[in-house]
């Protein structure tokens, strides 16, 4: 069995990006998206022996997005996740659905929004996500590959 320390990472200088660039921190293992302008510290337990690549640092836009919103208000796939921040949403409920390209239901439930939700994909290919909540739709599409390590 590991050691296991409390560890803090900590976002400074987020000025030096345009404003609505968007920077993300995912913590793999705990499959949590931290939006780090409105969180800039980010506590975690390490134990020794945990994977190397915990860790992955969004910046920028995202891949996929059709007419977004604004900029505070996004939809994205990344890797094997549905990625959902609409952060002025926070607290309500909302319904994800997500769809293959032949328009076949793939998952439908209900979720109550935080400034950044993250749901695990299954499935592969090119697939289409919708998030319906307080009367506003919200939809992007993306392709989805397995996983390669090397």
């Amino acid at each position: 069995m590991g050691t296991s320390t409390q560890a803090t990472l900590t976002a400074t200088n987020m000025q030096s990006f345009e404003q609505n660039t968007q920077i993300l921190l995912k913590d793999e293992l705990l499959n949590q998206t931290i939006d780090l302008r409105q969180q800039p510290v980010y506590s975690f337990n390490y134990t020794q022996g945990n994977n190397e690549h915990r860790f992955n640092l969004l910046v920028g836009g995202t891949i996929g997005i059709e007419n977004p919103v604004t900029a505070n208000e996004k939809l994205w796939f990344d890797h094997q996740s549905l990625n959902i921040a609409l952060p002025m949403m926070a607290g309500q409920k909302a319904r994800v659905e997500l769809y293959s390209a032949t328009g076949a239901m793939l998952l439908s439930k209900e979720i109550t929004l935080d400034a950044v939700n993250t749901i695990p994909v299954k499935f592969e290919g090119t697939l289409v996500a919708r998030v319906i909540t307080n009367g506003k739709l919200f939809t992007v599409k993306g392709l989805i590959q397995p996983s390669i390590r090397l």
